[in-house]
């Protein structure tokens, strides 16, 4: 359900400390465009919080050991830096990492079918949504990766 909705974008930084001054620096960005921050996400070493308007949740940045995250929510904040699972552990992801090349690390990947649900939630019964659905059902991921210095391959995956 929408006020149930929640996600992050979690990054794993090579270098933590870099991380942290680009956070500062993002900080002081929004402080220019008198954005009204709020405290750093509990459990982030750096980072800082952002309220979206009366009712909603708020967007939390932050730092936790060598993880950058972006979340909506703090229960999205919490399973990005604890999660019950991981990515590499799940059958889609499973799936789709097979369709790169054997020697291709997997770095980038887009789930569809959850993307098409997040969208269904937005759109409603919105009628163009509708239309469009059954092409986007059609895709199951996107992943990106490589190997080597001049190698990366990209592949999509259909139903």
């Amino acid at each position: 359900s929408l006020p149930a909705l929640g996600g992050a974008f979690v990054i794993q930084s090579t270098n933590p400390a870099k991380t942290g001054a680009a956070i500062a620096k993002i900080k002081g960005l929004l402080r220019q465009f008198n954005t009204r921050l709020g405290p750093p996400p509990a459990g982030a070493s750096a980072g800082f919080s952002i309220g979206v308007g009366a009712g909603r949740k708020p967007v939390l940045i932050g730092l936790a050991g060598s993880r950058f995250v972006i979340a909506y929510g703090d229960r999205a904040f919490r399973d990005a830096l604890h999660p019950s699972s991981t990515l590499s552990s799940g059958a889609n992801f499973k799936s789709a990492s097979g369709l790169l090349g054997g020697s291709a690390k997997p770095s980038f990947y887009l789930d569809f079918q959850t993307l098409t649900r997040f969208i269904s939630l937005l759109a409603g019964d919105d009628k163009d949504f509708a239309k469009a659905k059954p092409y986007l059902d059609a895709f199951t991921a996107v992943i990106g990766g490589g190997a080597g210095d001049r190698k990366a391959e990209i592949a999509i995956g259909l139903k």
